[in-house]
């Protein structure tokens, strides 16, 4: 049995420096903006490990991560003030001009994982496992602004993580090779949180003044994540005498990403920036393929990635809202996405010293 405590201790100073250039959405051009920030952050580590054989390892963790804040940059002009004013942030305006967050927090995270290593068949099988717990309190995150298409970084309170892992590699023969890795999570967020220094209340955001409005995220929202990650793999190789004794190989790799059902923040009601429109992430595949060479250090292989040439749709957002303030533009339902790389086939060399 092995424990193993330590600690990290930083000192964080954070310099941004902006400058404003003409344009519909800045709204005092020339301006040059100097923001600092400064942080003392400790972040300890505790490890308690037993190996009972030769074959076998286990192990308990716990650990605290953290992020340093930041600046969130020039001031908005006019275009973002609808944006600004779903959020309730109620802050003092620039020229006329409502703001968003100068500054956003540094967030922090505890992790906390049971996991084991262990080797069967005289090594022939090999299985590493785990399982983790995650509280993440102020994540950062991006909030979108769907009337004027900028963003800023907001603290969205505490998040929690479940989920775990299993990594499996099964030699049944000295030429082959077989690999399973599958991955589970599943985090949400514990609270509702409002922009800038407003107070959720159990139904809205309300600011020192009064004013209310919907919150960015609700309590039971969930992240950005696909529930399961599956990767299967196999590989096929052999000496060749007549390469000197390098080694001919084939590969072939098949990943799936299992459909978010879960509600997202966008998808939730009872948030500033509802639109139901935007869908989670799809069921993905990818089918890659390998045909290579090693020796001496060397490594020349011709590849095939994404073979079925699959188009999953990984991201979706509106180019401008389905309805705009009178005087603007017409409303439109135009969107702009992101897929995955199409169908590619190409050759790699690498060498390893």
């Amino acid at each position: 049995v092995t424990a193993t405590v330590g600690a990290r201790v930083s000192h964080n100073n954070v310099r941004t420096e902006t400058e404003q250039t003409g344009g519909a959405l800045v709204s005092n051009p020339g301006q040059l903006n100097v923001y600092t920030t400064s942080e003392n952050p400790i972040t300890p580590k505790a490890v308690l490990a037993w190996q009972p054989d030769r074959d076998s390892n286990y192990y308990v963790s716990a650990s605290k991560g953290y992020r340093v804040g930041g600046i969130n940059g020039p001031n908005l002009a006019s275009i973002c003030g609808s944006d600004v004013a779903a959020l309730g942030l109620g802050l003092p305006a620039l020229n006329g001009v409502p703001q968003w967050p100068l500054k956003y927090a540094s967030d922090s995270l505890w992790s906390y994982e049971i996991g084991a290593k262990n080797a069967f068949l005289d090594h022939q099988l090999i299985v590493d496992s785990s399982v983790y717990l995650i509280r993440w309190n102020g994540i950062q995150q991006n909030v979108y602004l769907p009337n004027c298409g900028l963003q800023f970084i907001a603290n969205m309170g505490a998040v929690k993580s479940l989920g775990g892992d299993i990594d499996i590699k099964y030699l049944p023969l000295e030429t082959l090779s077989l690999f399973l890795t599958a991955a589970y999570t599943d985090a949400n967020f514990l609270e509702s949180s409002c922009a800038g220094s407003s107070a959720f209340n159990g139904t809205n955001c309300v600011n020192s003044g009064g004013l209310q409005a919907k919150p960015i995220v609700s309590a039971g929202d969930h992240l950005l994540a696909s529930p399961w990650n599956i990767h299967l793999a196999g590989e096929v190789h052999h000496r060749l005498a007549a390469l000197g004794g390098a080694a001919a190989y084939a590969r072939i790799d098949y990943q799936v990403l299992t459909a978010q059902n879960s509600q997202l923040q966008t998808q939730d009601s009872r948030n500033a920036f509802f639109d139901n429109t935007l869908p989670g992430l799809p069921l993905s595949r990818e089918l890659g393929a390998r045909l290579g060479v090693r020796f001496n250090g060397f490594d020349i292989s011709l590849f095939g990635a994404n073979l079925t040439d699959e188009h999953p749709q990984m991201f979706l957002s509106r180019d401008i809202p389905p309805v705009l303030p009178p005087g603007q533009n017409p409303p439109d339902n135009l969107y702009y996405a992101r897929s995955v790389r199409p169908r590619t086939v190409g050759l790699t060399a690498t060498y390893r010293f």
